[in-house]
């Protein structure tokens, strides 16, 4: 298996807790332009992988990347999941930042520079709107009979994606997410609230994976069921 990724050298905390030879199905959800989807494909060779991105400028850059040798496992889906189907708000970042765009807007530029000291210079451009589906739904009707394995990054909407997606979560043995320790979207769901929703729905923080993501404001963790250890 190859770590050297960023998505291997999260991987592999799941190592010696889970079989990784059982994940057979992953949702990469938030995949902006389709990176971690190719590198976890590089670890989970005969894996099926699908990739989730609302984006319009994301999506297309996603797009470019499937080709003859990678798109027999990786399907992109150009739809946010959430809590509902339909069509929501979204509000794509600038090119410079281009994985931060969320269906939450982002909390004025003088909080931001407060939190991210400084740093915070990037920008919404437009509101857009974008398709929405639930996990839960979108797996019946693209006939997937479980889900393994789930990496998701979309800024601020993790609670969301997770309680559109109650029924598929009964077979999903870890989640790899980021989340928000302080909020700099309007609206957006912090750790805690992730932690509880996990945990009453059967998983546990793996805590020696927690890793600040650029500042004191997210961080990536993981979650395995509670029934693995």
């Amino acid at each position: 298996m190859n770590f050297n990724t960023i998505a291997g050298w999260r991987l592999k905390y799941l190592v010696d807790k889970i079989d990784m030879n059982s994940i057979n199905t992953i949702c990469d959800i938030g995949s902006c332009d389709l990176s971690q989807s190719l590198e976890i494909s590089e670890i989970f060779t005969e894996a099926k992988i699908y990739a989730f991105e609302p984006c319009p400028r994301n999506y297309q850059n996603a797009l470019s990347r499937l080709n003859s040798s990678n798109k027999n496992n990786i399907s992109l889906f150009e739809t946010a999941l959430g809590e509902s189907v339909g069509t929501i708000k979204f509000y794509p970042m600038d090119d410079t930042n281009p994985g931060a765009s969320s269906k939450y807007k982002l909390m004025g530029k003088s909080t931001l520079e407060e939190l991210w000291n400084g740093r915070w210079n990037h920008y919404q451009d437009r509101e857009i709107e974008v398709k929405q589906n639930t996990l839960d739904n979108w797996r019946k009707e693209n006939n997937v009979e479980k889900v393994d394995l789930i990496w998701i990054d979309v800024q601020g909407a993790e609670l969301d994606v997770f309680k559109g997606g109650v029924e598929t979560l009964k077979d999903v043995k870890a989640i790899l997410t980021e989340a928000g320790l302080k909020a700099y979207y309007d609206g957006q769901s912090l750790k805690p609230e992730i932690d509880k929703f996990l945990s009453d729905n059967g998983f546990v923080e793996v805590k020696e994976a927690f890793q600040y993501n650029g500042s004191y404001c997210e961080a990536n963790l993981i979650y395995i069921k509670k029934d693995t250890i």
